[in-house]
């Protein structure tokens, strides 16, 4: 009797029996089937927004550096390859402007021509600079720019000797002014060597060392729709793009440089292509949305998502997915040109209707056009990032 009773309390005191062990991992899968693509869609927009923060911040750093060092500071947005999509960034400076290793460097105009530009028009005015004093030419790269005299337009350097600039500039941007020795308004003389006079370079922006900014998982910048009011996709050429911002926290200028010696027609790519820069009067539009929400390129980067594909992992048109700038979970973050403020605001479903020149909301939940999907961005309704 009392080993039955015994018996009966070991049995009642142990674990559970696997089949019990076995129904609680099923309703567990079971629970875990059907929560998951629930909770997706907000895990999703989660990054999404996680990534709006990030670039929020890393740009706001790199304008309170600017402001503090009195020298324009930036981000550097690195395009993905042969997507039109980015999803790192570097901060980047704009080193103090060069005058030579010695008190009394100066720069003289050796030689000076006019030769014809792309269009045959004869406004490509090109100078050799000869350096007398000390001259570091490891510090100066093509693409940079030199100003003689502290005054006039800023050429372009399109190659570096010992003592020798090789340089250029459009003659738009060439302004006549009093050269020193010279009678009249000349910005060079025609036959001999010009005064020598102090110089300036300034030279383009290189990185500095905060460390890279990577966005989240399959979170990236589309580059395809990023832009300006006037140009949609002005960010999107096959170059690296630097943003810099002035010391008064205003956007400075927007860089594009490329890498590459050729171009896709395999002729070499001249320096004026290879680093060239613009002011910014408008605002920037950063769409931030999924790398598979991309366009898909064809192997002439044409964007044609029919023929051969080598990018299969971007969106398929053909099949009715929508673009980045379509999905209204994805976001825009804006720079203010004349603040360097950034504000961030969804995707909105609107349209922009050409008669009355306004946006009207979209009855089928997605934006008709661009336009219409920079609709809150416009209006700094801020969310997410901000």
């Amino acid at each position: 009797m009392k080993n039955t009773v015994r018996r009966d309390a070991a049995r009642s005191a142990g674990g559970i029996t696997l089949v019990e062990l076995l129904v609680v991992v099923a309703i567990l899968m079971l629970l875990m089937a059907v929560v998951t693509p629930r909770m997706q869609p907000a895990l999703e927009e989660r990054r999404l927004r996680e990534a709006a923060r990030m670039l929020n911040v890393y740009c706001g750093s790199a304008r309170n550096r600017a402001m503090e060092t009195g020298r324009p500071c930036g981000i550097r947005i690195h395009r993905d390859g042969n997507r039109p999509c980015a999803a790192v960034i570097d901060q980047v400076a704009v080193p103090e402007p060069y005058a030579g290793d010695t008190l009394g460097a100066l720069a003289s105009v050796t030689t000076y021509t006019i030769e014809p530009d792309n269009e045959g028009n004869p406004n490509k005015h090109k100078l050799t600079i000869q350096i007398q004093g000390g001259f570091n030419k490891k510090l100066v790269k093509p693409g940079d720019r030199i100003q003689l005299n502290h005054q006039g337009p800023a050429y372009t350097i399109t190659s570096v000797d010992d003592a020798a600039i090789d340089a250029e500039v459009d003659a738009r941007d060439v302004c006549q002014l009093p050269w020193p020795g010279k009678v009249g308004l000349v910005p060079w003389p025609n036959n001999d060597t010009s005064e020598a006079v102090p110089f300036s370079i300034l030279r383009r922006p290189v990185k500095i060392p905060p460390t890279p900014l990577r966005l989240p998982t399959d979170v990236v910048i589309d580059l395809q729709y990023s832009g300006t009011d006037s140009d949609f996709a002005w960010l999107n050429t096959e170059s690296t793009v630097s943003i810099t911002f002035s010391p008064s926290g205003a956007i400075d200028r927007v860089y594009w440089t490329r890498e590459e010696k050729e171009d896709e027609t395999g002729d070499a790519v001249s320096e004026e292509d290879k680093e060239r820069f613009s002011p910014c009067a408008e605002r920037l539009y950063f769409l931030i949305g999924s790398r598979t929400g991309v366009p898909r390129q064809n192997p002439d980067g044409g964007g044609d998502p029919g023929g051969d594909d080598p990018d299969p992992g971007g969106v398929d048109l053909t099949a009715g997915q929508p673009r980045n700038w379509e999905d209204t979970t994805n976001l825009w973050v804006t720079l203010n040109p004349r603040t360097g403020l950034v504000t961030t605001a969804n995707v909105a479903a609107y349209t922009y209707d050409q008669t009355t020149g306004e946006c009207e909301k979209d009855e089928t939940g997605r934006p008709g056009d661009i336009i219409g999907s920079r609709y809150y961005a416009r209006l700094t309704e801020t969310k997410g990032g901000q």
